[in-house]
């Protein structure tokens, strides 16, 4: 099936859910046409929904970070991201998805050598794992 507006997109990924409410990569996907559209709040919403029922994934908690704007480092958000960072399960391109996602915090919250330092380890990650496909990333281009 090709979606060719956001609009049939949140329909179809809304429909779809309604026949099974639990389907993680609907959230997902339609958590990404949210945040396509702009809207923030309705994209963490989708996210955070995913996470509740596949708390092992990090894809949605990386979005939420990328999303998120903290003032401080003791922000919850930033909290999750590096308690994320220490599982001893995550792939390379896993860990690198985080790594970004805590550059991005540690920028907002005025920690430039902490987000550095993530960046830089999130791009040696992303070398190593190559180019891989999410299994959430199922939306037609």
């Amino acid at each position: 099936m090709t979606f060719w507006t956001p609009k049939s997109a949140i329909t179809a990924y809304t429909e779809a859910l309604k026949l099974n409410a639990d389907y993680v990569p609907a959230l997902f996907n339609l958590g990404n046409t949210y945040e396509d559209l702009g809207d923030r709040e309705a994209a963490i919403a989708q996210y955070e929904r995913a996470l509740a029922l596949a708390p092992q994934e990090t894809e949605p908690l990386a979005r939420i970070a990328n999303l998120s704007r903290p003032s401080a480092r003791e922000d919850s958000i930033v909290k999750r991201v590096e308690g994320a960072l220490k599982r001893a399960d995550l792939t390379p391109a896993a860990r690198a998805g985080l790594e970004f996602a805590l550059g991005h915090l540690m920028d907002c919250v005025g920690a430039y050598d902490e987000a550095f330092s993530a960046y830089a380890r999130a791009n040696r990650l992303s070398e190593a794992a190559g180019a891989g496909v999410s299994r959430f990333r199922c939306r037609a281009a």
